[in-house]
């Protein structure tokens, strides 16, 4: 990553101060751990030059408890004297990096961007900003942004929407641009900045679809405290493993459930493990089938568990052929799906369980850490006494 961050972490946590009384809201404690420091953790996984903490109420006890370095990241510190207001937070802020380009984040907002990706769409189209976005359904909580030739050219209210875009809190700003206009000392960078220049300047949207929450509410802050806990999973691979292996199966019709697998997922969800699908899907370069049609099927699988009270929480695909499409992170036997159900599940990857018949799949999760790996067949032999 090229560009610094700057984390806003200068909160009072007005709504959760009965709650938690005293405490800076990004401290708050999410199992036993300050909520800032998952937000670390995520944002130095991409490993900036820095990262600035814009703090404020009570901010020596951000200090004493992070210091000047987070697991190898320099930690700077931008202290508000008096609320400035998230524009002049920024503002402030922003003087102490030294890249053209800053991410912006919300102290109290966890939402699992790519954020390498993000940067490198954001130099590719040199905006004014890069907003991230998240999908959301049947909200009422968040405005939602209205986008037109690819540019966010509006921001809407609060209201209830059925489907709709929200900004999610994830910035990242040409600095130099930000700079030009003549701030003053206290403005809000939501209503100075973002709903006055939208329409005359370039903002562009970035879409993520990764695990997302605002812990500014106590019924969310509580809802942390579940998915932050580290969870073990069971990885699946599909064809072979959940269904009889056909080469480029697309059709429910063709779809045959192995015996015993039903048996298999009903064992470990009782046991608490995240229940994940990962699979190869190459039919889709190759043009056998298209995504549509492998979304369908998917779809009917999920249905068919869920009739026995299975929840099959995610299912991976990796739609690429490296003849075709060219190397990716994603194909077995890279770990590319397992990664990306880590980060979003916050799984404990040695200590979950993989469940494959191909090569491939095993070195897959060899490939990602995962020491418990299985052949199906050796699986259901042991039916009576499968390993946890």
């Amino acid at each position: 990553m090229k560009s610094d961050v700057i984390i806003l972490a200068g909160g009072l946590g007005t709504r959760l101060q009965n709650l938690l009384p005293g405490i800076p809201k990004p401290m708050v404690p999410v199992n036993d751990q300050p909520f800032l420091k998952y937000l670390l953790g995520y944002v130095n996984k991409f490993r900036p030059t820095r990262i600035i903490l814009s703090v404020g109420y009570r901010h020596e006890q951000i200090r004493e408890y992070f210091g000047d370095n987070f697991e190898g990241t320099e930690l700077l510190y931008s202290i508000e004297e008096f609320p400035l207001g998230t524009g002049g937070a920024i503002f402030q802020s922003i003087q102490l990096s030294d890249s053209d380009h800053v991410f912006i984040l919300n102290g109290d907002t966890f939402f699992d961007v790519d954020l390498d990706q993000m940067e490198s769409q954001h130099i590719n189209k040199q905006p004014d900003i890069t907003i991230a976005l998240k999908e959301m359904r049947n909200f009422e909580r968040y405005g939602s942004v209205f986008i037109q030739d690819n540019r966010i050219t509006r921001f809407i209210e609060k209201q209830y929407v059925e489907r709709g875009q929200i900004n999610a809190g994830t910035y990242l700003l040409n600095k130099q641009r930000f700079l030009e206009n003549h701030w003053p000392e206290k403005f809000s960078f939501e209503k100075e900045y973002l709903e006055k220049f939208v329409e005359k300047g370039f903002f562009a949207p970035f879409y993520a679809d990764g695990y997302f929450i605002d812990i500014g509410i106590p019924e969310d802050y509580a809802k942390a405290q579940h998915d932050f806990k580290t969870k073990r999973a069971l990885f699946l691979d599909r064809d072979g493993v959940i269904n009889k292996e056909i080469n480029y199966l697309y059709r429910k019709e063709d779809f045959v459930f192995i015996d015993g697998i039903f048996e298999i997922c009903e064992f470990y969800q009782r046991r608490g493990f995240v229940l994940i699908v990962i699979t190869n899907q190459a039919g889709i370069a190759k043009g056998y089938y298209t995504e549509e049609d492998y979304n369908i099927l998917t779809e009917w699988m999920i249905a068919e568990f869920s009739k026995r009270s299975i929840a099959i929480n995610r299912v991976y695909h990796c739609p690429h052929f490296p003849e075709i499409t060219g190397d990716c992170g994603c194909r077995k036997p890279n770990p590319g799906m397992l990664l990306q159900a880590q980060s979003e599940f916050n799984i404990d990857l040695p200590n979950s369980i993989l469940i494959g018949d191909k090569q491939s799949d095993f070195d897959a999760a060899i490939n990602s850490g995962i020491k418990n790996y299985y052949h199906i067949d050796n699986i259901i032999k042991r039916l009576d006494n499968l390993p946890v």
